[in-house]
């Protein structure tokens, strides 16, 4: 849990007006998918919105595992093209491996 919460502070560091917009959900049992845009708005760029998938386990009430599924080439592609993002993502990444 600990983990989870500092991977999201620090992409939140970098990216602070990322937000969700829920698409449509289904759930059986204890098996839950939500289908979500993701948007991403950074500092002198165009909002970039991708689409997205969750699937959450949950036991006893609670969320034991949660998996995303997402086209991860339109986010690569949009810092690319976005030299002053390439800091910020490097600095990301590293203090993930910390």
């Amino acid at each position: 849990m600990e983990s989870a919460y500092k991977e999201f502070k620090l992409f939140l560091k970098w990216v602070p007006h990322f937000k969700g917009e829920v698409i449509s959900s289904s759930s059986e049992g204890n098996l839950l998918f939500i289908e979500w845009f993701m948007y991403f708005r950074f500092k002198n760029g165009h909002p970039l919105r991708v689409r997205a998938v969750d699937k959450i386990i949950v036991e006893n009430g609670l969320i034991k595992e949660r998996s995303v599924y997402f086209n991860t080439l339109p986010v690569i592609l949009y810092i690319l093209k976005r030299p002053w993002l390439w800091y910020g993502y490097l600095r990301y990444r590293r203090a993930l491996r910390k």
